[in-house]
């Protein structure tokens, strides 16, 4: 009786020491978040940059004055971001700046800090019971330092390594990266989901089914609609279903619930293999629109991939920045020679993690290197993206920080030898390795003289740094130093005339200087023979336009047969243009500067190969109707006032085009008099 007391009491004992350790545990990770936080805050007074400013800045949609539906459907699908217009993110930005006040950019970036803290209490979770799992399956190692439990100390430092490294302040900081966030932060949760429904699933409870079938489905299509890269969502849950559940149910589960997991996780996981290889079947070599061939972005990422994990496990600050277009791109297996080492280094790497995952061996690394490498997989291959940024690993770098989290602390707690506070300070003072360069970094990002001064410095063969500080010249109106910027970004790549375009802006039109000959010839040429990108075309559109608003007569400077010249070049280049939008705009400037010029017939054509690009430009063929009534073209005109009957126009289109059709209607009747 005395001995099951006692038996009784140790048990009660233990469970209490137990409950304390959790809850010290919870303690400190709420105490962190606050550190992280308190870090993280200086950031949300930073500036915007890049595509902060179309798609948040200047997008007057998501800045609603009436809270309604129609608002809030005008809002969240105001920017096409993606193929998927990413409604969620959009929608978040829309009430962000509502219940905020409509100001500015702290508000928007402080939530941001806000979904970075939510999403590592659900990388923690995550943790905590993949951990577990590996307790119960007998590969992870089950007790450590005499009878404290193991698992929650190590998803604390483990959560805590992912919550402090520097890499992400370029998610956080970066506004319209609420994107990544929201996505990686509906993948973490899902996963959460997912694992605890195979957890009830392998205690028989069938009722498990429905949290996986409810990660896999809500958990994608919130985190697809944040950003596209949700997607891979049916993936990253294979990776831990072949790891750490391998496909084992209890005997009582239906057959009929395994055929809907493994089809839930697989099928979308095949269907996302195959739309990756149809884009490799469907975009060859010749309508690649970016500066490099896919066989190049393909064998370069192969290098960027490991510029990553050197990022992620050596945090070096100096190297880390928004921008990374000074990366270079591989022109082959040994231009330059890292490129095939890299390759074969990704071999090895896959290698050794499917090796592992077949004989059911070092899980851990395994889980690492699949994360990480199906993380990438839909913006570090075949999909027509800038090759190098580091938002691109919030979720991914989970995966080998989770590695290097379990190891440390399986080396520390396994060994002997080491003292006992020997174990616990060493992970504090690698958490405080990562908290000084996380706040260095981001009081970088505090302040736009600071974030784009320290930008130069680690990156000064960056183009796209450079267009930043021309931006900033233009602000404080100093022009030529604007003009010197743009300058020293074209010359660091050749390749985009829309940085040459840029330059000529600043110095015809806030400069109001003539233009030299040889710099029209090199703008000209590089229009000609450089692939046209998105933003050559919005450089040259606008360079135009504000030539054709000016008057030539009285301006030297408003040199229109210039404008010609580069518009003529640009349709004329030999490789495809981003797309028909794009081609159809550039045909419609031409139209109005050749109908200005009285070149009626030049201008009918150019209209004409625009409706054809764009056959909603209505504008467009409300010109050309103008012109060939002019011209006495009456059958072309009357198919043009048919078009345009049967398109939805607003009441001032209308009312035009009802006087146009009075007008053919008198055209035809002095036809008729003339016969």
């Amino acid at each position: 009786m005395q001995s099951g007391f006692t038996i009784l009491l140790r048990g009660k004992m233990k469970l209490v020491e137990i409950i304390k350790k959790e809850a010290l545990i919870l303690i400190a990770f709420v105490a962190l978040t606050l550190i992280v936080f308190v870090l993280y805050h200086p950031g949300a007074n930073g500036p915007y940059m890049l595509d902060d400013y179309v798609n948040i800045k200047n997008n007057t949609s998501l800045k609603m004055e009436e809270f309604n539906i129609s608002s809030l459907l005008d809002a969240t699908f105001s920017m096409r971001s993606g193929i998927l217009y990413r409604p969620v993110a959009m929608l978040s930005f829309t009430l962000n700046y509502y219940f905020t006040g409509n100001i500015d950019g702290y508000p928007i970036k402080l939530i941001n800090i806000f979904i970075h803290i939510l999403t590592a209490w659900g990388v923690f979770l995550l943790t905590l019971l993949l951990l577990r799992r590996m307790e119960k399956t007998g590969s992870g190692v089950d007790q450590h330092d005499g009878e404290q439990r193991w698992t929650g100390p190590v998803a604390l430092f483990i959560a805590a390594l992912w919550l402090l490294h520097p890499l992400h302040v370029s998610t956080v900081l970066y506004t319209v990266q609420r994107m990544t966030e929201l996505s990686a932060m509906f993948s973490f949760y899902a996963a959460i989901a997912y694992v605890k429904g195979r957890n009830d699933l392998l205690k028989g409870e069938q009722g498990g089914l429905w949290w996986v079938l409810g990660a896999v489905g809500i958990g994608s299509i919130l985190a697809t609609l944040s950003k596209e890269n949700g997607a891979l969502l049916p993936l990253l849950l294979l990776v831990i279903e072949g790891i750490f559940y391998r496909f084992k149910f209890h005997p009582d589960i239906h057959k009929s619930s395994k055929r809907w997991i493994y089809g839930a996780i697989i099928f979308p996981s095949v269907g996302l293999l195959i739309y990756l290889i149809g884009l490799v079947i469907v975009m060859p070599e010749g309508l690649y629109s970016r500066d490099f061939t896919l066989i190049q972005r393909l064998i370069t990422e192969s290098r960027v991939i490991f510029f990553y994990l050197r990022l992620i496990f050596l945090p070096d600050i100096r190297a880390m920045g928004l921008n990374h277009d000074d990366f270079g791109i591989s022109t082959g297996l040994l231009s330059p020679p890292a490129t095939i080492l890299s390759l074969i280094g990704i071999a090895i790497l896959l290698a050794v993690a499917l090796y592992g995952v077949r004989k059911n061996r070092f899980p851990v690394l395994s889980f690492s290197i699949l994360w990480f490498l199906a993380g990438h997989l839909l913006e570090s291959t075949v999909v027509q993206l800038e090759l190098v940024y580091e938002h691109r690993n919030y979720l991914p770098a989970y995966g080998p920080l989770f590695a290097a989290g379990y190891y440390i602390n399986h080396y520390l707690f396994s060994a002997n030898r080491i003292l006992r506070g020997i174990k616990y300070v060493v992970p504090l003072l690698i958490l405080i390795l990562l908290a000084i360069p996380l706040k260095e970094r981001i009081g970088h990002w505090s302040m736009p003289s600071k974030f784009f001064f320290n930008e130069l410095k680690n990156h000064p063969k960056s183009a796209r740094n450079f267009v930043e500080l021309a931006n900033g010249h233009v602000l404080a109106q100093q022009y030529p130093r604007a003009f010197a910027a743009y300058q020293t970004a074209a010359r660091l790549n050749p390749n985009e005339t829309g940085l040459l375009l840029a330059g000529l802006e600043i110095l015809v039109h806030k400069m109001n200087k003539v233009p030299q000959e040889e710099i029209i010839d090199m703008i000209e040429s590089s229009l000609r023979n450089n692939k046209i990108t998105s933003y050559t075309v919005k450089k040259l559109i606008t360079f135009a336009g504000d030539c054709l608003h000016r008057d030539e007569g009285n301006n030297p400077v408003a040199d229109r047969t210039m404008v010609e010249r580069f518009l003529v070049a640009a349709i004329a280049n030999r490789y495809p243009w981003p797309n028909d939008s794009k081609l159809g705009e550039t045909y419609f400037m031409l139209a109005e500067l050749r109908f200005r010029q009285s070149r009626l017939e030049d201008a009918a054509a150019a209209l004409e190969k625009t409706v054809s690009l764009i056959p909603m430009k209505y504008d467009a063929r409300i010109g050309l109707l103008r012109i060939y009534l002019t011209l006495n073209k009456i059958t072309e005109a009357e198919e043009q006032i048919k078009q345009l009957e049967d398109a939805a126009l607003d009441p001032s289109r209308q009312m035009v085009i009802a006087g146009l059709r009075q007008d053919l209607t008198n055209l035809k009747t002095v036809e008729i008099h003339r016969r």
